[in-house]
């Protein structure tokens, strides 16, 4: 087979970034779980706000990162406008003449024992989550791969491995989507990274920088006294729960590259 040179260093990718809203509904109010935090360390307002002017920081930092939007709105933010923009960032990063990964990354409030994201008219769940992802352009099937040559056929390859999602979730209970997507036959890659496993750590962390998550992610030091962050990779017929291969994975490595320059 012919040799290709691969840049195994740096991928493109396309970023939606979420940070939930501080006024829930009273039903919701009684099940949503904050991030745990000391006294004297800030509030919920400011460790969101800390987390996504983060993220746009270090998305503004790299060439290959590309902000797709930011979705913060303390008062109003809304579940069909989250899974809105879930359904177009992924559609706009996989029609790209060079398809990348979405990458989706969410910071607030979760409901107990569930995991599920929190917003002013509804919860998400991962099963809407899922639901939210288009299925992938067809480029033409095997008998156009039969005529390809082994150059041509491990490009396509590579193209098709772009049709993936990531899944970032700084949030108390996040571990609980890793359980339930174990359980998942998915054609595309998702790939999904949360704050704790939800069980025997049930509560993310706080700080008056920011989530001590997403502090991890851009930096790569975990930070004293957190909860041992999850990964899991569900791809067509295979799912990879190695910590120690995720937490190599490129765009991972990207994220915490030059963090805090």
């Amino acid at each position: 087979m012919a040799q290709i040179e691969l840049d195994t260093d740096n991928r493109q990718s396309l970023w939606l970034l979420i940070g939930g809203p501080s006024k829930l509904p009273k039903e919701l109010s009684k099940t949503a779980t904050d991030k745990a935090r000391k006294k004297d360390d800030g509030s919920y307002k400011n460790g969101i706000t800390k987390d996504i002017k983060m993220m746009k920081k270090r998305i503004a930092e790299s060439d290959d990162f590309t902000l797709f939007k930011s979705l913060k709105n303390m008062e109003k933010l809304k579940k069909k406008t989250v899974l809105k923009n879930i359904t177009a960032v992924i559609k706009q990063a996989w029609q790209k003449d060079d398809p990348v990964p979405a990458i989706i990354y969410y910071t607030g409030k979760a409901i107990k024992d569930k995991g599920d994201w929190c917003f002013v008219d509804a919860t998400l769940t991962i099963d809407e989550f899922l639901e939210a992802i288009p299925p992938p352009p067809q480029k033409g099937g095997d008998d156009d791969q039969k005529g390809m040559s082994d150059e041509d056929a491990l490009k396509d390859l590579m193209e098709k491995s772009s049709y993936a999602v990531y899944i970032i979730c700084d949030c108390s209970f996040a571990g609980r989507w890793r359980i339930k997507l174990k359980k998942v036959e998915s054609k595309v890659d998702i790939f999904f990274y949360g704050a704790c496993d939800g069980k025997k750590k049930k509560l993310a962390q706080d700080t008056k920088e920011g989530g001590k998550f997403t502090r991890f992610l851009l930096s790569g030091n975990q930070m004293l006294g957190a909860p041992e962050p999850v990964a899991l990779e569900v791809c067509d017929s295979c799912l990879f729960d190695s910590g120690n291969i995720l937490w190599s994975d490129q765009i991972v490595n990207q994220l915490k590259k030059n963090a805090y320059k």
